[in-house]
């Protein structure tokens, strides 16, 4: 009886026959056989397949970089439209404008998802001329000279553009009202969040 390590190998062209050896031995020769084999029919293959071959991995080359390109134009094309909103505060009367304006320093418009209004850190509600007049009653500003401008949602603001959110009326400018607006500057707090034409979404704050 043959032991179960070792097995008769078939005749092989230019192998002895008849030949026990060990499996390991043998399962070697077949993984040599085999890489030869595999080198024997690369060397066999025709020009056609060859070709059909080189196509394929250069049609396939081509797909990624398509890929590759198609991602680097879409970031460059956000970031070429990506708004930038900025609070501006002045409360000094030589410079003309005493007030808060939102600009647009981006690239692209900016469209408006909400403004919020705090005082103190305390929620007193959204943009608009209701949620305004209850930030100056908290704060006990009567007769301020107040020019108020709402903004809605998805209102957009282009790009170097501003919008005046409250100012002070050029032709009401006393010590009163600026002192009024030094009050107010001191406890608002405005948070507004915006997003591009890609929907990409931001927020900014202000603590005035």
């Amino acid at each position: 009886m043959i032991s179960s390590d070792f097995q008769s190998v078939p005749e092989i062209p230019g192998k002895i026959k008849g030949r026990i050896v060990p499996n390991t031995a043998l399962n070697g020769n077949c993984c040599r056989l085999t890489r030869h084999q595999a080198i024997t029919n690369y060397n066999n293959m025709s020009p056609e397949i060859i070709i059909s071959i080189a196509s394929a991995v250069v049609a396939i080359s081509a797909v990624i970089v398509t890929i590759w390109q198609s991602t680097l134009m879409r970031r460059h094309n956000k970031l070429s439209v990506k708004p930038i909103l900025n609070f501006q505060v002045q409360s000094v009367k030589s410079h003309g404008f005493i007030g808060m304006r939102l600009s647009n320093d981006g690239f692209g418009p900016a469209i408006i998802e909400e403004i919020c209004l705090f005082i103190d850190n305390e929620f007193i509600g959204h943009s608009n001329f209701k949620t305004w007049m209850l930030v100056l009653k908290k704060l006990k500003i009567v007769n301020s000279g107040f020019v108020l401008h709402t903004i809605t949602q998805n209102h957009s603001i282009l790009s170097g553009r501003s919008i005046n959110l409250i100012y002070l009326d050029k032709t009401k400018l006393t010590e009163n009202s600026i002192k009024n607006f030094k009050l107010l500057r001191k406890h608002l707090h405005i948070t507004v969040s915006y997003k591009s034409i890609y929907n990409e979404k931001f927020k900014h704050a202000l603590k005035v």
